[in-house]
């Protein structure tokens, strides 16, 4: 019987050996949940957290937290090749991510691609407008718990904003719009 290593425990223990350290921060925890949550896929994950850490002198490692991969994650991820990996092509997943938003947005018309890297534009301008509407409709008493719950990572605005996102959306029941997370 083959035995399961969830992502997230999988992805620690490969940080700690990468990082030469015993345990993680509870940022770094709350970084990888946030990776799980997104559904990036593992490999690119590993490749991004490797790629961070084998740039660094082995004695700086300890010292580097894991969310400073996050840009090279990014990276690595849009350049993924949707077909490779097995999945639909870009644009059969971009009218997936299409029809989730229909029922939040008024939308007029949905410009037509011309290519991936337009579709994840596309849909990147469409989850910033769906998030900002979204975030209207919560209470007070619901933003105020949102952004305390992750007023810890104001420093690093890229990730702050990227959490409050994703909870805004995981409150209305959505998933991430981008062509390289499931």
């Amino acid at each position: 019987m083959a035995s399961y290593k969830s992502y997230y425990k999988e992805l620690k223990e490969y940080v700690l050996s990468l990082k030469g350290v015993p345990f993680l921060s509870p940022k770094e925890k709350l970084y990888l949940q946030l990776l799980e949550r997104e559904g990036y896929p593992l490999e690119i994950v590993k490749a991004a957290i490797s790629k961070h850490y084998m740039s660094l002198p082995q004695e700086e490692r300890s010292k580097s937290p894991l969310y400073a991969s996050f840009h090279i994650l990014k990276r690595l991820a849009s350049k993924k090749d949707t077909k490779e990996k097995g999945y639909e092509s870009w644009r059969e997943v971009f009218y997936q991510k299409i029809k989730q938003v229909e029922g939040f947005l008024k939308m007029e018309s949905v410009p037509e691609p011309k290519d991936e890297s337009q579709a994840q534009e596309i849909l990147q301008s469409l989850e910033s407008k769906l998030v900002k509407e979204l975030w209207e409709k919560l209470s007070d008493e619901e933003k105020k718990a949102i952004l305390k719950k992750f007023s810890s990572w104001k420093n690093n605005q890229e990730l702050y904003r990227l959490l409050v996102k994703q909870e805004v959306l995981r409150r209305f029941g959505l998933k991430p719009f981008s062509l390289y997370v499931k």
